[in-house]
């Protein structure tokens, strides 16, 4: 089964190349201005409504390297640019959910610094594509400018804070935006179910009959370093091998708008830097030139690697082969992709009323991220370490007894030599048996979770008491405790994913605060309810336990 986490990143990241492939065809085609600034923006805000919608740990970066993965597979000639904006993006937006937490400031923090991204990949665009010469340029640029404008007090550095400073203010708008977002897909419930699609992966990376070539690949990586290294104009010489075996390449150099473009940067360096930093102004037209050229090298080398690295080879080395849950993500946010597209197209006032329009897309996407298979009813319970989980387990078993329940399951209690915790004894609570689990200075068997070496006997033990056949007949089973040793498909790991698949009632597991969301994601479970110590009482479990076997 795919990770939940894997599985709402995917379905989120489809969103978001959806709106990519949909509304970004869009914007380029009609030139619009801060296409990108626009785009992230929106992205941001999606991540923001996906995480505030699902508050599930690690979805946010997931998503972005689902969608980055995605726009390698889009019809645009370059990829590799937003490929990488959008993963920083996702990046961002979650180091700062995990630093601040998943509130409004982690939030709006995030997204503000995540928005000044494509500023920064921009900048680092023009000083590969014109070197250092666009710099002194732009230098020379606010300098006249600060002349004509009468404004003696303006740098350039001063221009660079304030663009920066716009765009993380509209970062932390996108983020707010999608704190709405989030709240109102929750509210929008379709009734139209989601169709089912067959496309795969594989369907999206064969858009046509281009023979991939991975020493191709290679060489254009070589000959980029070499050329920015070396700068020597013999390396204009691999621009019509490029021309020739990329027709993309072609279409690009077809077009007015990227001569224009290159050709004004050039000339307006060239005379600039010729009358404000050149004795001879034939020497500014000179390195005008050098940029000229140096453009065509840098555009021609970087389209063919945005070309070549679409290579099913290259993607399935570096995501499919390495990431089986990533794999399993990516073929469910490809199949999503028809469906989600569509329901962004039925959104005719998108542009009108966008809250709304995105809010209604991502509730209807969140149709498709399907509930657990099992039928249990998962609690949680948890707090600190040694904050006394195990202690009120013992109660809670005990209390339960009391009251007729039958109750199944294993609790690890602590043995204390000198004071000093020394390891631990494993409780059958149907059997009322015990065995020893683990201990400091027991022999070496292979399973070892910090200071404690674990018995074969005790693990076997509590397999046992676990076994579906064991406990398929109880009212409630305690599971104490799931921690680092199951993280790694140790201990009762499997024991646990048995259950959730197979037993019906009431299901309650011991877990760290601060291992609930790892733990969640790892075995595809939604808790009914996570119970903190310092927050419930025995008798408010009792009481919760009562009515829900009432009701069932």
């Amino acid at each position: 089964m795919i990770d939940q986490r894997w599985h709402k990143a995917a379905i989120l990241g489809s969103v978001w190349a959806s709106i990519e492939i949909v509304f970004g065809s869009f914007l380029h085609n009609i030139k619009f201005p801060l296409t990108g600034t626009i785009l992230s923006a929106v992205g941001i805000s999606l991540l923001v409504a996906g995480h505030s919608l699902w508050r599930e740990k690690g979805i946010v970066w997931r998503a972005g390297i689902i969608c980055a993965v995605m726009k390698s597979v889009s019809p645009s000639s370059v990829i590799l640019g937003p490929m990488v904006g959008i993963t920083v993006e996702a990046l961002i937006v979650e180091a700062a959910i995990r630093m601040l937490g998943g509130n409004g400031v982690g939030y709006i923090i995030g997204g503000a610094v995540a928005c000044i991204t494509p500023l920064i990949q921009k900048t680092i665009s023009y000083l590969f594509v014109y070197g250092m010469n666009i710099v002194t340029m732009f230098e020379k640029l606010v300098e006249y400018a600060s002349k004509v404008l009468q404004m003696p007090s303006l740098h350039s550095f001063d221009v660079v804070i304030a663009v920066v400073g716009l765009n993380f203010v509209f970062g932390g708008l996108a983020s707010s935006l999608g704190l709405v977002v989030g709240r109102r897909a929750r509210f929008h419930c379709e009734q139209k179910s989601v169709r089912e699609t067959a496309q795969s992966q594989s369907d999206n990376l064969k858009q046509s009959d281009f023979q991939f070539s991975f020493l191709f690949f290679l060489l254009h990586l070589g000959i980029l370093v070499s050329g920015l290294l070396i700068q020597s104009i013999v390396f204009l010489l691999y621009v019509p091998f490029c021309i020739y075996r990329y027709p993309a390449i072609r279409k690009r150099f077809r077009k007015v708008s990227f001569w224009v473009e290159i050709g004004a940067v050039s000339l307006l360096a060239g005379l600039i830097l010729g009358e404000f930093t050149l004795s001879n102004r034939t020497e500014g037209i000179f390195i005008g030139m050098q940029m000229f050229f140096r453009a065509i090298f840098v555009v021609s080398i970087f389209s063919s690697i945005n070309i070549e690295i679409r290579n099913p080879l290259i993607v399935n080395f570096l995501f499919r082969k390495q990431l089986k849950s990533f794999s399993a993500a990516l073929d469910t946010a490809f199949a999503a992709l028809p469906d989600i597209i569509d329901s962004l197209q039925r959104e005719k006032l998108f542009f009108r009323h966008p809250i709304d329009s995105l809010a209604r897309v991502l509730s209807h996407a969140g149709e498709m991220v399907q509930p657990q298979t099992a039928q249990s009813k998962v609690y949680v319970l948890t707090g600190a370490k040694d904050g006394g989980k195990t202690k009120m387990a013992e109660q809670l078993q005990s209390q339960l007894k009391i009251n007729n329940f039958t109750v199944g399951g294993i609790i690890q209690r602590k043995v204390l030599k000198n004071n000093e915790r020394y390891g631990y004894d494993l409780y059958d609570v149907r059997s009322q048996k015990s065995t020893p689990l683990c201990r400091t200075d027991a022999p070496d068997a292979g399973i070892v979770a910090g200071p404690f070496k674990f018995f074969p006997e005790g693990i076997r033990f509590g397999k046992e008491a676990l076994a579906i056949a064991k406990i398929k007949n109880c009212n409630v089973i305690i599971i104490d405790e799931i921690g680092p040793l199951e993280m790694k498909g140790e201990g009762w790991a499997v024991a646990l994913s048995e259950i959730l698949a197979n037993y019906s009632g009431i299901l309650i597991v011991v877990i760290r605060e601060f291992l609930v969301d790892e733990m969640v994601g790892i075995f595809q479970f939604t808790p009914t309810r996570i119970w903190h110590l310092s927050e419930v009482e025995i008798a408010d479990i009792l009481q919760h336990i009562r009515l829900t076997v009432k009701e069932q």
